[in-house]
């Protein structure tokens, strides 16, 4: 007797099934297939099956520098751009050559991470085509962002070229000239000689150039050989040499924060009265960062000073400082600090002075033309308490071009008056317990450029104290010029 196989229904349908799903499957996709399908999907707009298609050309050919380069540019049209960057990144690995590929990464780095992550490869893609708008908005907004506005305005002026970018590269014109508005006052408020609580160096940090160097020497002569800080004056007249030095450096942290750090030295040297010979070393630095419409800064300097050859005070200051500009003419500053004043030799001197500042300045038509209006209160702790006081220094101060070139520069006039106040009363103070000084400070300087970096500086200067004790009347006048060298 012969045996029968015998088929289920059910096996014989699942058998029947594999075979017609085997005849009609078509034979894998190509990456060639792949990535023409991604194409036409980018290109009808329809970015997630494009990216799909995308993925497969790359999973089935993983070294093909066009398919990374499809998906990150179907990436960056989703808004990806995180994602977009390190496809771009392996395409520009697999084929460096590629044309314009350069730029979709810069650009694609910028969506991503901004300036930081950007700058340098939008700057290396404008290289290789100067003209292309989108690069110079880019480029703008960088420099922007970097509070060099100066930079920035050309980069935005290429870009409204182009009709669509026009009018976002417009606004950010208007942005960038605010931008420099401020920061124009705020180098002013720093340069302005007179200003309370800056630094009475002239030159300015071109944003090209991090770093000023600045040097003078020449004679002065006064009425009345005297040092101030000690109470302590001649009553005799005299001539002396000088000799001063500023050097600055803009440290390369812009991308947060403006950090400046600088030295300056100065000598006068006496042709009798050698005993007020002074000397000074001063260090400085300055870091600023821009907080929308404020700028905040902080600022400290240490000065090593010395008298006749022998050391006397040193002096320490540290203003924070919140600037902001009103207008575009208008720059006003609030700015407390602490000084501290440590005398060699006579400790009943050494002081710590809290100090409140605000300072207002005023661009006359343009910021080379400018008002400054100043003033610090003081109140200052001596270790001994006749040395203690109360009281303030205002100085106004008018810085004035004058409409005469001399080469690519003009002759500037600089008018300043001080006045400074000081109730020393106590017990201790004077004889009859009360001591108050008033002391006016009024200086004319002229600044006449001769070649470029040299100009001559004239100067005269009259100073007047009155007080409630006869000793500490005065009366000076001083009159002097110096070679100046600026680079």
């Amino acid at each position: 007797m012969s045996r029968r196989r015998i088929f289920s229904p059910r096996a014989c349908a699942l058998a029947l099934a594999a075979l017609l799903a085997a005849a009609s499957a078509p034979a894998a996709e190509s990456a060639d297939a792949a990535l023409a399908r991604a194409r036409e999907m980018l290109a009808a707009g329809r970015l997630y099956p494009a990216e799909q298609a995308a993925r497969e050309a790359i999973a089935r050919e993983p070294d093909r520098a066009d398919a990374h380069r499809l998906l990150g540019q179907i990436l960056v049209r989703r808004s990806k751009a995180e994602l977009a960057v390190p496809e771009l990144e392996r395409a520009a690995t697999l084929a460096p050559d590629a044309p314009g590929l350069a730029r979709e990464l810069a650009l694609a780095r910028f969506d991503a991470g901004g300036c930081g992550a950007a700058r340098d490869a939008i700057r290396e893609a404008l290289q290789h085509d100067p003209q292309d708008p989108l690069l110079h908005l880019r480029v703008g907004q960088c420099e922007l962002q970097a509070n060099r506005p100066e930079r920035a305005i050309p980069e935005f002026q290429r870009a409204a070229r182009d009709p669509e970018l026009r009018d976002f590269a417009l606004e950010q014109i208007e942005a960038a000239r605010v931008q420099q508005s401020r920061r124009e006052a705020e180098r002013a408020a720093r340069t302005s000689p007179g200003a309370p609580t800056q630094s009475e160096a002239r030159s300015e940090t071109s944003p090209d150039k991090p770093w000023q160097l600045a040097a003078g020497a020449g004679l002065f002569y006064e009425s009345n050989v005297r040092q101030s800080a000690l109470d302590q004056q001649t009553g005799q007249d005299d001539g002396a040499g000088q000799f001063d030095l500023s050097a600055s450096y803009e440290l390369p942290v812009r991308d947060w924060f403006e950090l400046e750090a600088g030295y300056d030295f100065y000598q006068s040297l006496y042709f009798d009265e050698s005993d007020f010979d002074l000397q000074s070393h001063t260090l400085r630095a300055l870091g600023s960062r821009t907080f929308g419409a404020l700028t905040g800064s902080l600022s400290y300097f240490y000065s090593l000073n010395t008298l006749g050859g022998s050391r006397f005070l040193d002096l320490q200051e540290l203003r924070p400082t919140i600037g902001y500009t009103p207008t575009s003419w208008w720059y006003a500053a609030l700015a407390p600090g602490l000084r501290l004043k440590r005398f060699d030799g006579d400790s009943d001197r050494n002081a710590d002075t809290p100090l409140v500042g605000t300072q207002q300045l005023f661009a006359l038509g343009s910021w080379e033309r400018r008002l400054l209006l100043g003033i610090d209160g003081e109140f200052e702790d001596a270790k001994a308490r006749a040395f203690d006081y109360r009281g303030f220094a205002a100085v106004a101060d008018v810085l004035l071009p004058i409409p005469i070139p001399v080469g690519a520069r003009k002759p500037a006039l600089d008018l300043r008056y001080r006045f400074r106040y000081r109730d020393y009363t106590s017990e201790l103070s004077s004889p009859t317990g009360k001591r108050e000084d008033r002391i006016h400070t009024a200086r004319v300087r002229l600044d006449v450029p001769l070649v470029t970096y040299l100009s001559f500086r004239i100067e005269y200067e009259y100073e007047d104290a009155s007080s409630d004790v006869p000793s500490a009347d005065y009366t000076d006048h001083t009159v002097g010029g110096s070679l100046r060298f600026e680079l």
